[in-house]
């Protein structure tokens, strides 16, 4: 008689396409099990499953662990600490020092000291939260140990709770009320309308401007340039390269030859400035580049090619 066991592989939850996704979220919020934050609310389900799984946790954990406070997802105290352990990088953590007059939690992440945060009693008072009805009156000890745990969590790791503060603190924080929310604009009548209109018609239209945006750090390889055996010091080489860079980055950006033209006046006259880094070879890179992107664009006609090399000539 064989003793083997079978283990069936238990399934899960956790879906794998955003049509499973939505299906699930629609099934949970069916559900009398989950909280009434998300009953009958599968966008909301949804939303707090993705953004559980992007911290590590499960979908039902996810729905009991994250809560909506003043429309904003926030996570239990216990359910932070549980996303912080299950993180790589931690080691320990003790808050065995809080008592009645403070809060206080030492947390050690590999590779770094430990880091204490402290919330006192004071540090309450300050804030408003002592007297208040609720936790902050009948456990003292335990909201100061949640606020100052909450300190620490996200000061060592902010990577692993991807922003979202503690519940706990959340409630806390008092909601914009609608008599100090922005005045309404009212309700432009018909008669206000036409006479918007009729000044619309009056005045021309407005010419769009067309802008070269302001470039993302370089991401081209480097150009062709002079080297630094050839007499150039270590320095002009890299500052050189570094133009190099970033002119070729705009004029690989620039959609139009509008825009490319405008780009290459503006290094020619950078090249031209007393002690600039964009040396003889870097400027001559960099036309290299514009011409060979005026290449692959084509040209529209025979008269904007010798505008653009004229452009573009030395002077």
């Amino acid at each position: 008689m064989s003793n083997d066991v079978t283990v069936k592989a238990s399934f899960s939850l956790s879906p794998t396409s955003l049509e499973e996704a939505l299906k699930l979220a629609e099934l949970m919020a069916k559900s009398d099990l989950v909280p009434k934050d998300y009953q009958g609310k599968p966008g909301n389900v949804l939303i707090a499953v993705q953004m559980g799984a992007e911290v590590g946790l499960s979908p039902m954990q996810a729905i009991q662990s994250i809560a909506v406070i003043n429309g904003r997802p926030a996570l239990w105290g216990d359910g932070l600490l549980a996303v912080v352990q299950s993180h790589p990088d931690y080691e320990w953590h003790d808050e065995s020092g809080s008592d009645e007059t403070q809060g206080v939690c030492i947390i050690k992440r590999k590779g770094h000291q430990p880091h204490t945060s402290i919330f006192t009693l004071a540090d309450a008072q300050r804030a408003g939260l002592v007297g208040k009805p609720g936790p902050w009156s009948a456990y003292t000890k335990r909201m100061l140990m949640m606020r100052a745990r909450s300190y620490a969590v996200r000061d060592k790791f902010s990577d692993a709770i991807k922003g979202m503060i503690p519940a706990e603190e959340a409630i806390d924080i008092t909601p914009v009320e609608d008599d100090q929310a922005a005045p309404s604009v009212p309700i432009p009548t018909l008669k206000d309308k036409l006479k918007a209109q009729a000044a619309t018609v009056s005045q021309p239209a407005p010419q769009e401007v067309e802008t070269v945006p302001e470039p993302p750090a370089p991401t081209l390889p480097p150009l062709e340039g002079k080297a630094p055996e050839d007499g150039m010091t270590d320095a002009e080489y890299d500052a050189n390269q570094d133009r190099v860079k970033y002119w070729g980055n705009l004029i690989g950006q620039a959609a139009t030859f509008r825009a490319m033209t405008e780009v290459i006046r503006a290094a020619e006259e950078e090249h031209k400035q007393p002690g600039t880094a964009l040396l003889d070879t870097g400027i001559t890179a960099i036309r290299a580049q514009y011409w060979r992107r005026k290449e692959v664009m084509g040209w529209k006609t025979t008269k904007e090619k010798a505008a653009a090399q004229a452009a573009v000539s030395e002077r």
